[in-house]
């Protein structure tokens, strides 16, 4: 008929939900993007020597990997309360562990504390959670096997077809 489908007369309501963006994890990782801004104005635009800038980046990054590689000690704490990997993931450990390897070789090999001293930390670390997989394996979850864990249903038989009462007295037949 000619008409637009969408003429300017019509009315749309708009709900809008406001959500914060962020949240603790989250601002944790602003303020150290932060820290590094500043860190790396001061150094670019103070007049320091060589030696002097690449000292104060060496030690901001040791304290920076020494906490990335310490993060997952909460973690070992959990697997030791719980008994559990079950918070452990295998790939990351394995992948830290490889990373923290080859860097640690690499920085013995160059003769740079800046690189193997927090890659040993991170290696030490990755060979307790490696431990902690082998010591502590995960708990099969509920859901693995169809929500029963580790409880298992011996379904009676025998009987009539119209009798659901099982050998044990029981109304489901279900030990």
């Amino acid at each position: 008929n000619g008409r637009d489908e969408f003429s300017g007369d019509d009315e749309y309501d708009i709900e809008v939900e406001v959500v914060p963006s962020t949240v603790g994890h989250e601002r944790k990782v602003l303020w150290v993007i932060l820290l590094w801004a500043i860190v790396f104005s001061i150094v670019a635009h103070v007049s320091f020597t060589h030696y002097v800038r690449e000292q104060i980046i060496g030690y901001i990054v040791n304290v920076n990997l020494c906490f990335f590689y310490g993060a997952p000690l909460s973690t070992i704490v959990e697997v030791c309360r719980t008994r559990s990997s079950d918070s452990l993931h295998v790939r990351t450990v394995a992948m830290t562990v490889l990373n923290c390897f080859f860097w640690l070789a690499y920085g013995m090999a160059v003769s740079d504390p800046f690189i193997y001293v927090p890659n040993g930390v991170g290696f030490v670390f990755g060979c307790i959670q490696t431990l902690l997989l082998v010591v502590f394996p995960s708990k099969p979850s509920l859901s693995a096997n169809g929500g029963g864990g580790d409880v298992r249903e011996v379904l009676i038989q025998g009987g009539d077809e119209d009798d659901s009462t099982g050998a044990d007295g029981n109304e489901s037949g279900i030990l």
